[in-house]
């Protein structure tokens, strides 16, 4: 009991922090899903966890590992809107320490075919910006940029952030139910969370 509470606190913090909210659903009019919900989908897939729907719900088995895969998923989230953050606050990193043309390349966070993420920093050529009376300008008068570009970070992050809500309410609606079958004689396998 003292470790539901623990999370319920986490995922209420996490909400606070990456300025979500839990919300009820709408009965009014009927959605297709979301690319969150299908972000949420594919990776509990991954994750080996039988995802079952109804009414545009999601049934997930009530098991540890279902709820491993929910906090993991949540966790990868968080590291995203972290490495989103970098890249939005380097964007205009030219130069490194030592004061050369090393401009700042962008991080994203990928998933392997397990489910398991890693933050890999892109390693593609960066633009050249002609610009011969800056003082990192190399020989042919050419200043590196980096490879981040604001507008598409943000659009990331308000993503992010997206996928951040759905996962969240989707771990409250998990554990909320599970703490409630095991109150029951013969707890159900499987857990509704509403959508």
């Amino acid at each position: 009991m003292i470790l539901h509470r623990i999370r319920f606190v986490v995922v209420i913090c996490f909400l606070h922090c990456a300025g979500c909210s839990v919300s009820q659903k709408s009965d009014a009019i009927p959605q297709a899903p979301s690319e969150s919900y299908r972000s949420l989908v594919a990776f509990l897939r991954l994750r080996g966890i039988t995802v079952g729907e109804r009414n545009g719900d999601l049934l997930l088995p009530a098991n540890a590992q279902c709820e491993r895969a929910l906090i993991d998923y949540l966790q990868m989230l968080s590291v995203t809107l972290r490495v989103i953050d970098e890249n939005i606050n380097s964007v205009d990193t030219i130069a490194d320490a030592t004061g050369a043309n090393n401009p700042y390349r962008s991080r994203r966070v990928v998933l392997d075919s397990s489910g398991s993420w890693v933050v890999m920093t892109d390693d593609h050529p960066l633009p050249k910006r002609y610009d011969p009376a800056h003082p990192l300008a190399d020989k042919d008068g050419y200043v590196l940029k980096t490879d981040v570009f604001l507008a598409v970070e943000k659009v990331k992050r308000t993503e992010a952030q997206l996928k951040c809500r759905t996962a969240a309410r989707s771990l409250f609606e998990f554990e909320t139910g599970l703490a409630e079958s095991q109150s029951k004689p013969k707890p159900p396998t499987l857990i509704e969370v509403r959508f």
